[in-house]
């Protein structure tokens, strides 16, 4: 993109040359955000058949249709207030959002719904899905990590640090299911919290110096 003009590009490259093989031009990702266009898109994950999906810093969800030649691309407006920020696709293809200021929200296009989960309105940043496909999805007030069933679409658990928490953002899941979520701290200080889906209360933190944010 570039910046504030509302038109975002995105790109397949050949993973073995680097060549671009094709663009696809989509206009205002955040059209009642004119603040936020130079942030878009914000987000972007594929599903399992490989279409890709996106999001708009507070914006519009988008899918590109990447089985297409040329590729298409669907757009939706969430409901107002989810103010999306970190998003992500579980195993059965669903997008999610976290909303900063507002729910952790998530589509089903076979149902054309979108819904809010219930207990999660906050400033929520990054966002990933598990193997078993539990979502986990970074809080900063209340400070912690909640972890949603993305059968039910409800909260399992909100789980609090047992030592410091300051500003959890990047979340991801390693080879092996672990969660990892980074926290910011500050300048001189920074860590990372490793997690076992299958007993949260248990886990570590990992001291790495700086400030981390994805």
């Amino acid at each position: 993109y570039l910046p504030n003009d509302g038109i975002v590009h995105m790109t397949r490259l050949n993973g073995l040359t680097g060549a671009v093989e094709e663009t696809v031009v989509i206009n205002d990702l955040s059209p009642d955000n004119p603040d936020t266009l130079k942030f878009s898109p914000y987000g972007a994950a594929l599903d399992r058949s490989k279409n890709v999906w996106l999001t708009g810093l507070r914006g519009d969800l988008v899918r590109i249709n990447t089985a297409n030649s040329p590729a298409t691309f669907d757009r939706w407006t969430p409901p107002v207030g989810t103010y999306s920020y970190g998003m992500t696709v579980d195993p059965d293809g669903d997008p999610w959002m976290a909303g900063c200021l507002g729910p952790v929200t998530t589509y089903e296009p076979m149902l054309n719904k979108f819904t809010a989960v219930a207990g999660t309105n906050a400033c929520h940043r990054g966002i990933a899905a598990d193997h078993e496909g539990n979502v986990w999805v970074a809080s900063n007030g209340a400070c912690g990590i909640a972890q949603i069933d993305h059968k039910t679409n409800t909260l399992i658990e909100f789980h609090n640090f047992p030592k410091m928490c300051a500003t959890p953002l990047g979340v991801s899941v390693d080879l092996e299911g672990f969660v990892w979520l980074v926290d910011e701290g500050d300048e001189s200080a920074g860590w990372a919290w490793k997690i076992d889906p299958a007993n949260p209360g248990g886990m570590n933190m990992v001291d790495i110096i700086g400030d981390h944010y994805t």
